[in-house]
């Protein structure tokens, strides 16, 4: 199965914050960053063998990678980067598409049809 992960170092500060439109909102003052001694990158998009329990292969991505994961039965995986990207790959991980849109994506990538037409959104 496809997993969005997080890799992140973190200080956390509860702390009475005001939500602000367009930034992640948590009740504290929070400073994430990458771990020490890593490629720099605070995400991964997997595909992990649950008979296995070992990761499959790993695509880092620069931010946590907040959205969920869509697997579709033609081996095509969609899913969002806090960069504002819609990503499609194989079941290999080869990155197949990209698609930039105005925001960072934290929710699902939905499929959906419109007079017969299949669409992902």
């Amino acid at each position: 199965f496809y997993v969005p992960t997080n890799h992140v170092c973190m200080d956390y500060e509860p702390y009475k914050v005001s939500y602000t439109a367009g930034q992640p909102y948590v009740g504290a003052t929070v400073s994430m960053y990458p771990a020490p001694g890593g490629d720099g990158n605070m995400g991964n998009f997997i595909a992990w063998d649950a008979a296995k329990g070992e990761i499959v292969w790993s695509k880092p991505e620069q931010f946590s990678v907040w959205s969920g994961a869509l697997a579709t039965a033609g081996d095509v995986i969609f899913y969002g980067t806090l960069e504002g990207y819609i990503k499609a790959v194989d079941e290999k991980g080869k990155e197949l598409y990209k698609f930039k849109t105005p925001s960072g994506i934290i929710g699902n990538v939905t499929p959906f049809e419109h007079n017969g037409k299949q669409y992902i959104a």
